[in-house]
């Protein structure tokens, strides 16, 4: 669904921020690097300062606060599958950062925070 989101978004002549989960090394420790899509020159660079993690479920769940954290808005699209980071994401957004967030449920937007 990210790369959806992303690859619509960019079609628009958006700007997109990216937060990814990078492993490197065996046993593999995992890094968060930001990817900035669109405009003249498109890059990726690791976040520095940010922890390392020994699993990914960890550092994909840190990359969840980094996103709810930066973002202006959350806007988030439920799934057949109930997506845990998702979840996770929308409960940081609202709850913790206390921003405006969008929950498409399927049929309708529930909103929190606006």
């Amino acid at each position: 669904m990210d790369n959806w989101a992303e690859t619509s978004w960019l079609r628009y002549g958006g700007l997109v921020w990216s937060y990814r989960i990078q492993g490197e090394g065996n046993p593999p420790q995992f890094n968060i690097v930001k990817w900035e899509l669109g405009g003249p020159s498109p890059r990726k660079f690791p976040l520095l300062g940010e922890p390392i993690w020994a699993d990914a479920k960890s550092a994909l769940y840190y990359r969840s606060m980094i996103v709810a954290e930066v973002a202006d808005r959350v806007c988030a699209f439920e799934g057949i599958d109930r997506m845990r980071g998702t979840e996770f994401t929308v409960w940081v957004a609202k709850e913790g950062e206390q921003k405006a967030t969008y929950v498409w449920n399927g049929e309708t937007w529930d909103t929190f925070n606006t």
